[in-house]
């Protein structure tokens, strides 16, 4: 749904004459999109409030024509942009209070966090201004999960401490669901990675665009319960040195809802090189990179309470 904005009462300068263009920001705030825009408003809770709006009140004096206003507003929490805008406007000199309705939507907030919401007018031939001020809101309740279990397995299962160059593995995660919402699912994030090479790391979170290989997004529980998810991957046979015979590495997994990452687990594995020589070197980051199978392939099936977690693998 896109923001609206309603330029209410203007009205005469309220500053004193000035030789030149001047913008001042006389007020902003926060309101409900459910009651009348006040200030008293001390923490917004979803969902009794659905919508936020912003009232902001500026002044433009020093000039005698309509000139250019620009009005730049965000809401951001936890170093996130959470929703920005930029409204051009051509006004005259005066006071000015413009209502941003429905600037954000409480639905894709979650938990109580602490908000800012800043603005900046431009006008014209005058400094910029700007201001912010803080908020708090609590939004939707995130599930919860629990990591019950998480195993890999090679090709050779038999031998699960054993994983050689270009492998077949095998992952089992076992994680228990409560308090997912109706018509909520979970996304499921597979990153796969290897650790020791030059001390390169990717954080799991990353968005991935370089090598699409390397990770896969896949639908998650649409309902509270216990699972077990099945998926697997190639492990690299390249490598950035030869002459190693240990290669770690590490297969994340995130849960997520909408942007949000609920829970997170992971399992750590060592590539073993019988004879490190070159023929295992390669340049090439493409070919050093772990291989997560597309969601097509993976099995997700729910599990009753008695099942019991034994570390044997399932396909």
């Amino acid at each position: 749904m896109l923001t609206s904005v309603t330029i209410v009462s203007p009205c005469p300068s309220q500053a004193k004459a000035s030789p030149s263009p001047t913008a001042r920001i006389l007020d902003l705030y926060p309101y409900s999109a459910e009651t009348t825009a006040n200030k008293l408003s001390a923490v917004f809770k979803y969902p009794d409030t659905r919508f936020i709006n912003a009232i902001l009140e500026i002044d433009l004096s020093g000039f005698t024509d309509q000139r250019k206003v620009s009005v730049f507003l965000t809401v951001s929490g936890d170093r996130k942009v959470l929703k920005k805008i930029k409204e051009n406007y051509k006004l005259a000199e005066g006071s000015y209070r413009l209502d941003f309705t429905e600037l954000l939507d409480l639905k894709s907030v979650f938990g109580q966090r602490k908000l800012k919401l800043f603005a900046e007018v431009n006008l014209s031939g005058a400094p910029i201004v700007t201001h912010e001020v803080f908020f708090d809101v609590k939004g939707r309740e995130l599930p919860k999960i629990r990591v019950e279990g998480f195993f890999l397995f090679p090709q050779n299962y038999q031998y699960q401490d054993y994983f050689f160059p270009g492998d077949l593995f095998t992952a089992n995660l076992f994680f228990k669901v409560q308090g997912l919402a109706q018509k909520e699912r979970l996304r499921i994030r597979v990153v796969g990675i290897v650790d020791d090479e030059r001390g390169f790391v990717v954080k799991p979170e990353d968005k991935y665009f370089r090598y699409d290989s390397l990770w896969e997004d896949g639908d998650g529980p649409r309902r509270d319960g216990r699972y077990i998810l099945i998926f697997s991957g190639y492990l690299p046979r390249y490598f950035y040195e030869f002459g190693h015979y240990e290669h770690p590495f590490t297969i994340h997994v995130l849960f997520m809802l909408d942007d949000e990452i609920v829970e997170s687990a992971r399992v750590h594995g060592e590539i073993t090189v019988r004879n490190p020589g070159i023929d295992y070197q390669t340049d090439d980051e493409a070919l050093r990179t772990i291989q997560i199978s597309r969601n097509t392939r993976w099995r997700l099936r729910q599990i009753n309470e008695e099942y019991e977690i034994s570390g044997a693998p399932e396909f």
